[in-house]
């Protein structure tokens, strides 16, 4: 099963991707793939270079995103692993929404697995951590470039995103949690949800 993990930066995917990691596979037997999506920092990355369009932009991370199932991702599937995906089509939908000024993100999320030829990441599982802009900006304090992020358009930018991912959250496979909590209490409430899906206890 593909479980996709979004959220704002600092919402703590990674730190809790691992985890889940390390309890299905050390308390279940549950061999676990960990993929992390590079379009999210290439996007960052071609953003900074005025030159580049942002046709080409969408156009890059949708290979990238295509490259990423084709190789690791399938191939997981197939073996019947579960597979934990640091962002998916989420993130596109909702950073790249608001920097496109797309409005109909379920749409465009659609639009963005279709044309990566991987339905499948549109039909996986996603969990949604929430966490206020303010409470993502005080976890990445220090960090330059997540700083930079976070104070763009005078923090608008950031806002509009939470409010994206909001509306995406609003679908069917989006599970939301509230990552504000303390980790481990976090960590309980996700490992309750794959386990469910996975129809194990």
């Amino acid at each position: 099963m593909l479980f996709a993990f979004e959220g704002l930066d600092g919402a703590g995917k990674s730190t809790q991707i691992q985890m889940l990691a390390a309890a299905l596979d050390y308390q279940h037997g549950i061999p676990v793939h960990v993929v992390r999506n590079p379009a999210d920092s290439q996007f960052r990355w071609l953003q900074r270079n005025p030159g580049i369009s942002n046709g080409t932009i969408m156009l890059h991370r949708m290979m990238i995103l295509r490259d990423l199932y084709d190789r690791l991702i399938r191939p997981a599937l197939h073996d019947a692993a579960v597979v934990l995906l640091d962002r998916s089509w989420g993130s596109m939908a909702a950073y790249d929404g608001v920097h496109h000024g797309q409005q109909d993100l379920s749409i465009r999320g659609k639009h963005l697995a279709r044309n990566t030829q991987a339905g499948d990441l549109y039909a996986a599982m996603t969990i949604y951590l929430d966490v206020p802009v303010e409470t993502g900006a005080a976890r990445t304090s220090g960090d330059d470039e997540h700083e930079k992020l976070y104070k763009r358009h005078d923090g608008r930018y950031m806002q509009r995103v939470h409010a994206a991912y909001a509306t995406l959250a609003r679908q069917e496979r989006w599970h939301v949690i509230d990552a504000t909590q303390p980790t481990l209490t976090v960590h309980y409430e996700i490992a309750a949800y794959v386990l469910n899906k996975m129809g194990k206890k």
